[in-house]
């Protein structure tokens, strides 16, 4: 969902947005991501209109955190409830230690402002064993499951589909 850059389209988004979830989950059961450039430009405004979405119960999560102006004044001041880690830092975490300590340092900082933190394109257990449990909140990726149609996702949902923690011994 794009985010609204002025205050009349911030109302037509908000009343559409309220509208669809209202009819089918109350707003706490949705993340609403945006990605860094959606709020770089007038950041009062982003302020306001994502105070408004949060005091109403939504969720927004900054998505792809790494890859455009990553700016910590972002996660200081705008209201997001998760960061969502961009799979470049992700891809290579098995053998890049920078890469595991960027995605450690990012996790904590989210912490530390309150926030839960995705690390994104988990594709193998290797990868899911070098962040651990205890660091991150969940993760997202092709290792859990692939994209698919609306329709077949509360018959996933209904099977027993718990992720259960990477096995150790498994390889990739």
């Amino acid at each position: 969902m794009g985010f609204p850059s002025s205050d009349e389209r911030a109302a037509a988004w908000w009343r559409a947005s309220t509208d669809r979830r209202r009819r089918h989950s109350p707003p706490t059961a949705w993340v609403s991501k945006l990605t860094e450039s959606r709020v770089t430009g007038d950041i009062e405004h982003s302020v306001r209109v994502l105070n408004a979405l949060r005091d109403r119960g939504f969720r927004i999560a900054m998505d792809d955190f790494g890859t455009g102006y990553s700016a910590l004044t972002f996660l200081r001041r705008l209201p997001f409830a998760e960061v969502k880690i961009d799979r470049a830092f992700v891809q290579d975490i098995t053998e890049d230690p920078e890469d595991r300590d960027l995605i450690r340092a990012i996790i904590g900082t989210a912490h530390n402002l309150g926030m839960a933190a995705l690390p994104e394109g988990v594709e193998t257990h290797a990868q899911a064993d070098c962040l651990s449990p205890e660091s991150r909140d969940c993760a997202q990726g092709f290792l859990f499951t692939r994209p698919m149609p609306a329709e077949q996702l509360a018959e996933w949902l209904g099977a027993a589909h718990a992720v259960s923690p990477p096995d150790a011994n498994r390889k990739g």
